[in-house]
């Protein structure tokens, strides 16, 4: 049987957290998307609390969260095989995000929309129209469509590695300074524009 990490239920927890409060203090005047979006008019708490907040939590917490969770990739990939680990990740976070897209988000955005008086008619012509134009990765669930599309790319990785009968060696090098430079550099691109892209989106 194998032993529970609890410091890292614990970490989820923290991260969970965080990403509450990011939320929370979109809805009293933080900068970003929701639902209920806030507005203050004190200078301070505007700059050092809410912005200089969000701005700390989005320089981190979701990165952490793909990071523990490719951390355990591999080895749920080799204890289940490609069928059965692709079958749970579809079916652990499919099924949300199914739920979410067609249920959740097109009810919450009616009556959110709603309120603002920016809608008007019924629910269901509310409905119709949001699966016209609808489209996967929009909304705070946007990380869990990006999961999927991570985790069976891995998949496909890992196939392709043994169908070529590569073998591990374990005999790769450590990078030094230079490449981890390197890669920083283009890691922080891509994680701007990504960001500017999720931004656009929501």
């Amino acid at each position: 049987m194998e032993k529970r990490l609890y410091f890292i239920d614990n970490l989820r927890t923290l991260l969970i957290i965080l990403v509450i409060l990011q939320h929370l203090s979109i809805t009293v005047g933080g900068p970003g998307s929701w639902y209920i979006e806030g507005h203050t008019d004190d200078l301070i708490s505007s700059i050092f609390l809410i912005t200089m907040h969000n701005a700390v939590n989005e320089s981190f917490f979701m990165a952490f969260l793909f990071m523990l969770s490719g951390y355990f990739t591999p080895a749920s990939y080799k204890r289940k095989g490609a069928r059965a680990f692709l079958k749970d990740r579809l079916a652990r976070l499919g099924i949300p995000l199914l739920f979410y897209d067609f249920i959740i988000n097109p009810i919450t955005g009616y009556f959110s929309s709603l309120s603002d008086h920016q809608v008007h008619g019924s629910i269901w012509s509310a409905y119709l129209l949001y699966i016209k134009n609808f489209s996967f990765g929009t909304g705070p669930l946007w990380f869990v469509e990006r999961l999927i599309i991570f985790n069976v790319g891995y998949a496909l990785w890992c196939l392709i590695k043994r169908s070529s009968n590569t073998t591990d060696k374990n005999d790769y090098k450590v990078p030094d300074n230079k490449h981890m430079l390197i890669f920083a550099f283009i890691l922080g691109l891509i994680t701007f524009y990504s960001e500017n892209m999720v931004a656009g989106s929501k």
